[in-house]
């Protein structure tokens, strides 16, 4: 699997950030508004949209933790992402695919 987060560094359009991933069986983009999948070897694009803004389900948990004074530690979320953008940075440098192993952790 490999993917790609557009329009972080090109001029910013209002609600235009979106995750593209590949993978065997096809590939995936998200966004804030719908996702998109095309099997693999296919110029079909099956698109569905969203029913609402996905926001406002991060917010409404958000404040439900606090509500109930139950702290969501996101420490291991973190350690993922920000493992994750390493590895990337790695792909890129090394211009070739890299693994978890890589990293050295």
């Amino acid at each position: 699997m490999s993917g790609i987060l557009t329009a972080t560094q090109l001029a910013q359009v209002r609600g235009d950030v979106r995750e593209q991933f590949w993978g065997a069986k096809g590939a995936i983009t998200t966004h804030r508004k719908y996702y998109e999948y095309a099997a693999a070897g296919s110029t079909e694009i099956t698109r569905v949209e969203s029913k609402r803004e996905i926001t406002i389900d991060a917010i409404a948990q958000f404040f439900t933790h606090i509500v109930d004074s139950k702290p969501c530690n996101m420490a291991f979320d973190a350690c993922d992402s920000t493992l994750t953008a390493i590895l990337g940075r790695m792909a890129v440098e090394r211009q070739t695919r890299v693994a978890w192993s890589d990293l050295g952790v």
